[in-house]
């Protein structure tokens, strides 16, 4: 599950809704992650490391998705 992030989004004031635009989907999309119900891609964790770190905030793959961190996300956010 998704709980460490769904705190750091609640802990910083950062609605669902906002992380969804930014990941171009539907805010249903981004409930049903955090609720564990469907998984992250690695492109789709970089998006959210990025958009927590352009808020000032800086977690790491392992404190928002622990075991669910995809291996290649790393590679992902070296690249860009």
């Amino acid at each position: 599950m998704s709980m460490a992030l769904k705190q750091a989004l609640d802990r910083n004031g950062i609605k669902t809704s906002e992380l969804a635009a930014r990941l171009g989907v539907d805010p249903s999309t981004i409930s049903h992650k955090l609720a564990g119900r469907r998984g992250w891609s690695a492109e789709e964790a970089v998006a959210v490391v990025a958009f927590l770190r352009e808020r000032g905030l800086r977690p790491s793959y392992a404190d928002l998705f622990g075991a669910e961190a995809p291996p290649e996300a790393a590679s992902l956010e070296a690249a860009s």
